[in-house]
């Protein structure tokens, strides 16, 4: 006795692109419709439509019995597809406790190379039926499509591919099927009241749609004027703000903001001459102090990966800001006790992203830097 084979279709992953699911699919899914369509039937690489089938028929003593009556010596592929049918029926209407049963016995059937299309019309569309009462809805939409294909007077077929669809909230998806299944009985009260509904639900969708863009489009505004402040912040102090150094822009994406009280927050960039290493702080608040942010990097009780030599200790290195634009080339030697703040209104000038460079004070690398740089002294000038 052969145990029943499980038969799935080709594992696909739902999304919006399977243009072999045919013209009923709903294309205008958001990606988050998706996940959780995904998140309720299965990880990315579990079929789109699942199967619920008994695999053991030892464990399913009637439908083994069944499948020794029905494959009796004589019977043709059409009798065994009608006679797997009759016993789906029937035991449908057992209940929920035998849809499992049901299932197979229409699985069998549709397994058989019967050219009735009229009865695989049939046979896909109860079928359907049982995957709805059994939740899966990806396999009773596809049995639906099935059954239209083979018979598309299966005013049955769209109620269950509809109903499917709109237990998965595709309500274009809905109408597509309720359109056709009307046009076959344009009467038929089942198919108005779930095209309805969907559109309805459509409706909604495309109000919350519009909410959701409106929402964004504030939110951009927000943006764009947290831009004008921040350039009216610089216009009031003097500042002037002059192009990236050294492509910084391309490498660092964080940009100048400005808090409720109206404090400067600004994305900054130490460079390390002497080790080719650097360090982006996307928030520097203009009253942080630059040692603050050395002794985080530079504590003396442990090194940086680069730093080998163990040198590297916030109150032993020199600072000097690079302001750029028309003084590009200038190293301005800052205090290390010094604040952001302190720096710009020393210079009135800065790059988009403020530039630090931090050497060994008095190591040889410090004292190259300052042979091949315009060296000034801010500190002895204050």
């Amino acid at each position: 006795m052969e145990n029943l084979q499980t038969t799935l279709a080709p594992k696909a992953e739902i999304t919006t692109g399977v243009s072999e699911l045919d013209d009923f699919f709903d294309f205008d899914l958001t990606e988050e419709q998706l996940a959780k369509l995904n998140e309720k039937y299965g990880d990315k690489e579990h079929p789109l439509f699942m199967d619920e089938l008994p695999t053991n028929l030892e464990d399913y003593p009637e439908l083994e019995a069944l499948q020794q009556l029905i494959y009796a010596e004589g019977e043709t592929p059409d009798s065994i597809a009608a006679n797997f049918k009759q016993h789906g029926n029937e035991f449908v209407k057992e209940g929920p406790k035998k849809y499992r049963e049901a299932l197979h016995c229409y699985t069998q059937a549709l397994d058989q190379p019967t050219t009735d299309t009229k009865l695989r019309s049939v046979l896909h569309s109860n079928r359907a039926h049982v995957r709805l009462h059994l939740k899966n809805y990806p396999g009773a939409v596809d049995d639906a499509r099935h059954a239209i294909r083979s018979d598309v007077s299966n005013v049955k077929a769209y109620w269950r591919g509809a109903k499917a669809s709109t237990e998965l909230g595709l309500y274009k998806q809905v109408i597509g099927f309720c359109d056709a299944g009307l046009k076959q009985d344009g009467e038929n009260a089942e198919l108005k009241k779930l095209k309805a509904q969907a559109a309805e639900r459509l409706e909604e969708a495309e109000v919350q749609k519009e909410k959701v863009a409106q929402a964004e489009k504030v939110e951009e505004k927000k943006k764009e004027t947290t831009q004008e402040k921040v350039a009216r912040t610089f216009k009031e102090r003097g500042i002037q703000v002059e192009a990236p150094l050294y492509d910084m822009g391309a490498r660092y994406s964080g940009k100048a903001s400005v808090d409720l009280m109206g404090r400067l927050k600004m994305p900054v960039a130490f460079l390390y001459d002497e080790s080719l290493q650097s360090d982006f702080i996307e928030e520097f608040g203009e009253e942080d102090l630059i040692e603050e942010h050395l002794q985080t990097m530079f504590p003396g009780d442990r090194f940086v990966e680069w730093d080998s030599e163990k040198k590297y200790v916030w109150d032993k290195l020199a600072v000097y800001f690079e302001p750029g634009g028309p003084e590009t080339g200038l190293m301005v030697r800052v205090s290390r006790d010094w604040s952001l703040k302190q720096v710009l209104f020393k210079r009135k000038r800065t790059a988009h992203i403020p530039v630090f460079h931090i050497l060994v004070e008095n190591s040889p690398a410090h004292r190259a830097f300052l042979e091949a740089n315009h060296c000034e002294d801010a500190i002895r000038k204050k």
